[in-house]
């Protein structure tokens, strides 16, 4: 099994922040090297998009193995969430060859705020505009 986790427990960060990151790898997963990385991701109604920003390798150790490491992270793009569509951050370790693979999502928000975006009624020049609920 290869688990992962972050230091904090509300898996909000603040841009610039360090997002500590633990990866443990079982002995019964296959693996020359773990790659750790840092993507943003966006979902909902129309294309969906991710970006990966951060990449780190480790290379693996006979055994069970435990490692520890941290990402100091970008300025952006911010996670935010609305009718339309979201933009998520997630960090992945990857064991290579065998491709077992580790998740854990996480949000970047300025001041440690969420943004909410909602949808207003079209105005009179026929466009869609949205506005920020809170921050």
């Amino acid at each position: 099994m290869l688990r992962l986790d972050v230091d904090r427990s509300d898996r909000t960060y603040e841009p610039g922040a360090k997002l500590g990151v633990k990866i443990i790898r079982d002995v019964d997963v296959e693996a020359e090297r773990i790659v750790v990385s840092l993507f943003w991701y966006t979902a909902g109604v129309g294309i969906e998009d991710e970006g990966k920003v951060l990449s780190r390798e480790l290379t693996v150790i006979p055994g069970r193995m435990e490692n520890e490491l941290s990402f100091e992270l970008p300025e952006g793009p911010y996670s935010f969430s609305g009718p339309l569509g979201e933009l998520r951050w997630r960090v992945e370790a990857k064991a290579v060859p065998s491709g077992v693979t580790a998740v854990v999502g996480f949000e970047l928000l300025p001041a440690g705020r969420r943004i909410e975006l909602s949808r207003v009624e079209m105005p009179r020049n026929g466009r869609f505009g949205f506005r920020i609920e809170s921050w």
